[in-house]
């Protein structure tokens, strides 16, 4: 009885932390967001910071991947219309690298 008990418990935890990673990396295909068709406005433009565009940083990994620019200004941060990525549309796991400047003074 002790046995079937353990075994019974072990198997719900496994199942249970299996089917909680299943959740998660399925989560984002089955409930995908709405698309962005958000648009600067000339209230939003502030003073342009900086402007760069995202790289792919491990070409192995064929999830967290994308392309398409990005602009930088005092208290927004702007992705372009050209922004792709390969799976997730959101993916919050894509570099961007900008091109070095001197610091803003403040």
């Amino acid at each position: 009885m002790f046995r079937w008990l353990m075994v019974f418990l072990f198997g719900g935890v496994l199942g249970a932390a299996f089917g909680t990673a299943l959740g998660f990396f399925l989560f984002p295909y089955v409930f995908p967001p709405p698309p962005a068709m958000d648009t600067l406005t000339a209230a939003e433009q502030g003073t342009l910071l900086a402007k760069g565009s995202f790289i792919q940083p491990n070409p192995n990994d064929p999830i967290h991947t994308g392309r398409g620019g990005v602009s930088v200004y005092s208290g927004t941060v702007f992705l372009h219309d050209d922004l792709e990525s390969a799976r997730v549309p959101t993916s919050t796991s894509i570099w961007c690298r900008l091109p070095r400047s001197a610091p803003a003074s403040r």
